[in-house]
């Protein structure tokens, strides 16, 4: 290769990628730039040679830009050291000396001119649905919505908007609802994209299918934030189509039922034999979570049983998982009998398909069941929604019998998205939102309805620990954790 295209060995990437501009310099792909950007590789996954001064060699997600200077191009800090932001109108503006700490790099001129296409986008115009002065969000609705969180969620969001101002923009929103098997989504949210694109996905109602919705934002660059449903769709784990975009309040029963494992795992005498009942997708992927998680630990079976067949046995010493809704919650209680002997674990049921809040548990049952749970409990969550959940219902003029956790949702979606907007100042860069959530979703009384709410750089699920809930003695009418703050990511 000859020297005009080749960069000097030790050369930095980006500054030379500012200075791209030689008469020979071939013309960029700012895809391939972008997966550049974000890997460290190369479109055929060839890592970049990349040294740090006083390191050495950089492995591929230490070299790619978007460790330091995030994915927005904007800059923050990295280890105590200021990272500048390399966004277009900004990086091309003017020069200034490489810190120590930034890599060099050697690559050739195509490598170069790629980055330098994509870099060139970036900031350079404002995104679809923002202007100076409206700002469109929507929220989707799928059929499989059940109706009180549909309820919840359209009058919470119509209300919160209801002439909203966000800085300088007046905010428009859009519902939008889709019809008929997720099959038929995708031509349904490029038909409603394609009438009026919007800045962003705030909350929304669903079921146990939201893959359609997370691949639209994916594929659109666009930010879907804390979306209601059961269980959230999974990080395909593609650097360029990943769950980059989607950002999740919860992980849904299947985190459910990894805290339980940690729960069982670390009693004296645990049951010797697991029952599952389930009888949806989310439940399906939670009693997947629990039989993959205990897979190891020969001390229980763990069984499937049909959610209308016989679990009477609950009175051998085995537990009985039931991944069910509130109705067939109580349905089973209602054909069960209590088991006898001393209050033991007999039944644990999911707060995310059957909350506490409206699911009501026969007194004679009370001493046997337990709840795997990533929301606060009972009390700690009406301590909290005293100091921000209870004055915004009453702000927004809400009705008292919307459901209740889906009201937690709306409120903690739409607390945080205003919170980052203003934390932006007037900036509508859609990379820039999800990395300020990143740091801004950590323990605000927006979040009280969980146990904890925390993100942190990349991460897109805020409630990565719950707890197991007991009716405690000697009443058995009060819920309470069982013990400390259990880890519920994969």
């Amino acid at each position: 290769m000859s020297r005009s295209r080749r960069a000097a060995a030790g050369a930095a990437l980006l500054a030379a990628a500012g200075m791209a501009a030689a008469a020979d310099t071939p013309a960029g792909d700012a895809g391939r730039g972008r997966h550049l950007y974000l890997t460290g590789c190369l479109a055929d996954g060839t890592p970049l040679a990349a040294q740090r001064p006083g390191v050495g060699a950089l492995p591929p997600a230490a070299a790619a830009c978007a460790a330091c200077h995030r994915p927005s191009a904007m800059g923050g800090t990295e280890g105590g050291v200021l990272v500048p932001p390399i966004a277009g109108p900004l990086l091309f503006a003017a020069g200034r000396p490489l810190a120590a700490a930034m890599p060099r790099y050697a690559q050739d001129a195509q490598t170069l001119a790629d980055l330098t296409a994509f870099l060139r986008q970036r900031g350079s115009a404002p995104p679809p649905g923002a202007d100076d002065r409206t700002l469109h969000l929507a929220s989707v609705v799928t059929p499989q919505a059940p109706p009180g969180r549909r309820a919840a969620v359209l009058q919470a969001m119509q209300a919160w908007s209801a002439g909203l101002r966000l800085g300088t923009r007046e905010v428009v929103w859009h519902r939008w609802q889709l019809d008929g098997p997720p099959a038929n989504w995708p031509a349904q949210l490029d038909a409603l994209w394609a009438a009026q694109p919007v800045y962003a996905l705030l909350s929304g109602a669903g079921g146990d299918d939201w893959a359609p919705v997370q691949t639209l934002c994916e594929t659109r660059g666009l930010p879907c934030l804390m979306p209601v449903l059961d269980q959230p769709p999974a990080d395909p784990g593609d650097p360029d189509h990943g769950r980059h975009w989607s950002l999740y309040l919860h992980g849904g029963p299947a985190a459910e039922a990894r805290l339980l494992a940690q729960q069982l795992r670390s009693l004296p005498q645990p049951p010797a034999r697991v029952r599952q009942v389930q009888a949806s997708a989310a439940g399906a992927a939670a009693a997947a979570a629990l039989r993959q998680t205990l897979a190891d630990w020969s001390a229980i079976v763990v069984e499937h049983a049909a959610p209308g067949g016989s679990t009477a046995s609950t009175g051998d010493g085995s537990l009985t998982v039931l991944w069910l809704p509130a109705d067939a919650v109580a349905a089973w209680f209602a054909a069960q009998p209590p088991p006898p002997g001393p209050p033991v674990p007999r039944v644990v049921l999911s707060a995310q398909l059957a909350s506490p809040l409206a699911t009501p548990v026969p007194a004679a049952w009370r001493p046997f069941v337990w709840w795997a749970s990533l929301r606060a409990d009972p009390v700690r969550r009406a301590a909290g929604a005293a100091l921000s959940l209870v004055p915004w219902l009453q702000r927004l003029g809400l009705p008292d019998d919307l459901d209740a956790t889906t009201l937690d949702d709306v409120h903690a979606a739409t607390f945080f998205f205003a919170d980052a907007m203003a934390q932006l100042r007037g900036a509508v860069d859609t990379e820039q939102l999800p990395e300020t959530l990143e740091m801004a979703v950590d323990r605000r009384p927006a979040g009280a309805g969980y146990a904890r709410l925390s993100l942190g750089p990349g991460q897109r699920i805020a409630a990565q620990s719950g707890q197991v809930l007991a009716f405690q003695p000697p009443g058995f009418n009060r819920l309470a954790p069982l013990g400390p703050l259990l880890r519920a990511d994969d």
